[in-house]
């Protein structure tokens, strides 16, 4: 999904989302996390959970050591 773009160092699934182009609710669509959850995450309201982070990683394509949590 995120193309042509190369991650250098680990980025916040806040910047992940930045780098798609979509808002908070269409990504959490797009990964298959309700809406309220996945805003939780970004305001570290929540922690997501590696599964989670799974999740979110395999759907956009990018691998789980880029992301910070």
């Amino acid at each position: 999904m995120i193309q042509n773009v190369q991650i250098v160092g680990k980025i916040t699934l806040a910047e992940l989302r930045a780098l798609s182009g979509m808002t908070q609710e269409k990504f959490a669509k797009f990964v298959g996390i309700p809406y309220t959850t996945y805003r939780r995450y970004e305001k570290n309201i929540k922690s997501a959970g590696f599964f989670e982070v799974v999740q979110i990683c395999d759907r956009v394509g990018v691998g789980i050591e880029k992301i910070k949590v």
